[in-house]
């Protein structure tokens, strides 16, 4: 799963309201962490769970139990040949995420 942002600062917006400024990132980090699939930007489930401080199984079963509160285009998993080309891109060294 993928979770659209549309800037590193509403990242950062979002962030701030459930944690601790000084567990904040910095706005440069956060921006390595937006990717573009699809033309649009996005946050991989494994990285918003790491911002949030929980596991990313924990994150996606939160998502899926509360899907109606998200806009229909929020997320969207991505493709075997999406995972491998970020997996290219990025240097991304873990197996492709799996349903939960």
């Amino acid at each position: 799963m993928a979770t659209r942002k549309t800037t590193p600062k509403a990242a950062v917006a979002t962030t701030a309201a459930t944690a601790d400024v000084a567990t904040v990132p910095h706005v440069q980090h956060l921006a390595k962490l937006v990717h573009v699939v699809r033309h649009e930007k996005v946050l991989i489930d494994a990285d918003l769970a790491q911002l949030y401080g929980v596991e990313t199984g924990a994150l996606n079963r939160a998502v899926k139990r509360n899907a109606s509160r998200f806009p229909a285009d929020f997320m969207f998993q991505l493709s075997a040949q999406e995972w491998d080309d970020l997996r290219c891109q990025t240097g991304i060294s873990m197996l492709p995420p799996t349903e939960n």
